[in-house]
């Protein structure tokens, strides 16, 4: 069964703006943009990390750290539960989070503008 936590609503933010009107200012998503942008760095950190954690521990060559060292591996890469796969998966998540912050953004910035073209078009009160 997949889990459902990395699996919510930012997936559907793309999909969700154009359709339900979604729309925010550039300085209301900057902080939740530079909220993504740390968390890529940590995931970046992380990557480093996993770089080496992929690779078999020499444990030792008995039946118990065979298995040990089996485990750690499968910790690392193993199932969707693995800390490779959770780190992928983050990391879609802010692009999906992202692209739809992006894309209020642009609503946004579409509706003030046809906003201002009335005004304009509306001449002095």
């Amino acid at each position: 069964m997949e889990d459902q936590r990395l699996n919510g609503p930012a997936e559907a933010v793309p999909s969700v703006v154009p359709s339900d009107g979604f729309r925010v200012s550039e300085l209301g998503a900057k902080a939740i943009l530079d909220a993504i942008r740390a968390c890529r760095a940590d995931l970046d950190a992380h990557e480093a990390n996993l770089r080496q954690i992929k690779q078999r521990p020499l444990l030792g060559s008995s039946p118990g750290a065979h298995h040990a060292a089996t485990h750690a591996l499968n910790v690392a890469t193993g199932d969707e539960w693995a800390f490779e796969t959770g780190v992928l998966k983050a990391r879609a998540y802010l692009d999906d989070l992202e692209s739809g912050l992006r894309a209020a953004m642009a609503g946004y910035q579409d509706v003030d503008d046809e906003r201002r073209v009335a005004i304009m078009r509306a001449g002095p009160a």
